[in-house]
């Protein structure tokens, strides 16, 4: 979602309406937004029942219909 995020720009400037100093934005740049948004939706869509993942309880966890896909917050984060 970070690198999502850092590369923002290129919806703005780029998707949503025509932006002169855009143009400067390079095919590697562009490239990488697509690969990141590929990536996370790999990550968030199940080919095998064909859902999102979505909140389950309280505790921020996340599943898809088929219970293939699933993300304890627990688990992810860090310390």
């Amino acid at each position: 979602m970070d690198a999502i995020n850092s590369y923002k720009f290129l919806r703005n400037t780029n998707g949503c309406h025509y932006n002169e100093w855009a143009q400067g934005v390079s095919k590697d740049e562009i490239k990488q937004f697509t690969n990141n948004v590929i990536n996370f939706y790999d990550i968030v869509y199940c080919s095998n029942c064909g859902s999102l993942i979505k909140k389950i309880n309280d505790n921020e966890d996340y599943q898809c219909n088929c219970s293939r896909l699933q993300y304890q917050k627990s688990k992810l984060l860090i310390s």
